[in-house]
């Protein structure tokens, strides 16, 4: 789970949503399925997290030149 592609995640994490939306499950099996689903999500925050960290976004410098910024949530607000 740890090298999975966070595709693979999201998928897993929208089947263990299913399971536990199915009323047959039983307990012991939901709260399995939980605590996987909680590794999955943190995963999942951690991959976005450094994707987040990685992403440029072209900006027009004062000379009317495209140039690149790290990306900050900050940024995003400004466009």
């Amino acid at each position: 789970m740890a090298n999975w592609p966070i595709e693979k995640c999201f998928e897993e994490l929208e089947n263990i949503v299913s399971h536990l939306e199915n009323e047959t499950t039983t307990l012991e099996e939901s709260l399995r399925l939980f605590e996987l689903g909680m590794k999955l999500s943190q995963r999942c925050s951690s991959v976005l997290s450094n994707i987040e960290k990685k992403i440029q976004i072209i900006v027009e410098t004062t000379k009317g030149q495209p140039a690149l910024e790290d990306f900050s949530p900050d940024n995003e607000a400004d466009s």
